[in-house]
């Protein structure tokens, strides 16, 4: 929706490392900066190519053009609805406009089957979303997308898919719920307030996350060759719950959730309560 247009951005953009300039042998993305690499630049600027000067020399302001014009505007994020919106512009970013678009196509018509995969988000797919559960929606949108990246070739292990996939997955849900997105509440006095247990219960997750993210991609690697398996787990997460592997690692982040659970209980409900009454 039109309203997450510009948070959705700025939060991509904390999401990429903000301003850090990158040039490792190891990203295929080349030199990069904002998160904008420098094919994608090159496109944005109608040239055919842009030195690793003119990447480091990247605006913020420019960047944000840039994720604006060729990744939210070409999934048609205003017209999404929110958190879903979210969520499809950020695997537009990660994995490119079209893929988004058909794996959100592909969620879609399983409410409409007669909707055509085309990688283009018109009207007729906006229906076919519209008409489903939003949370329904993500929770399949983020099964494609893992399964998806698991087959990317050297990349299969890495743990950062997990923990990108598992942030974008939270932000968008939050928007279903219409709590604020990280880059709005960075100012908040709540956030500062309650920094030490926000701490913690990042801290809990993130480590779960570190220690057993690989291994959670090792089972979805193993299983990425194996149509059955890939229906069902892109159907939805009930199909994890029938594996015992994938039980137990459910279990493990459970614990690092109830722990962060444990130390953010008691501000939860203060701070929706002055988020609610605006002071924050």
């Amino acid at each position: 929706m039109i309203e997450n247009r510009e948070p959705a951005i700025t939060e991509t953009l904390r999401m990429e490392g903000g301003g850090q300039y990158t040039d490792r042998a190891t990203d295929r993305g080349g030199p990069t900066r904002w998160g904008v690499a420098h094919k994608t630049l090159a496109l944005s600027r109608g040239v055919p190519s842009v030195t690793p000067e003119e990447v480091m020399d990247l605006t913020e302001g420019e960047a944000k053009q840039v994720y604006r014009t060729l990744f939210w505007n070409a999934v048609n994020g205003d017209k999404l609805p929110s958190g879903i919106d979210f969520f499809v512009f950020q695997i537009s970013v990660l994995s490119g406009v079209t893929r988004a678009s058909k794996m959100l196509q592909e969620v879609a018509q399983q409410g409409d089957k007669t909707l055509v995969i085309d990688g283009q988000i018109g009207e007729r797919t906006l229906a076919a979303v519209r008409a489903m559960r939003p949370l329904d929606v993500l929770l399949k949108l983020s099964n494609k997308w893992l399964v998806h990246v698991v087959k990317i070739p050297g990349e299969a292990n890495d743990a950062g898919w997990v923990n990108r996939n598992s942030e974008g997955f939270a932000i968008a849900e939050s928007l279903l719920q219409k709590r604020p997105m990280v880059a709005d509440a960075a100012g908040s006095k709540i956030i500062k307030t309650n920094a030490p247990t926000a701490a913690i219960g990042l801290g809990s997750i993130g480590y779960a996350l570190q220690q057993f993210g690989p291994q959670i991609l090792a089972w979805l690697q193993a299983k990425a060759d194996d149509p059955a398996t890939l229906e069902k787990l892109q159907s939805g997460v009930s199909y994890i719950g029938q594996s015992s592997t994938a039980m137990h690692l459910i279990l493990v982040l459970l614990v690092a959730l109830t722990a962060s659970v444990g130390a953010n209980v008691a501000s939860v409900w203060w701070r929706n309560r002055m988020w609610r009454r605006g002071e924050v």
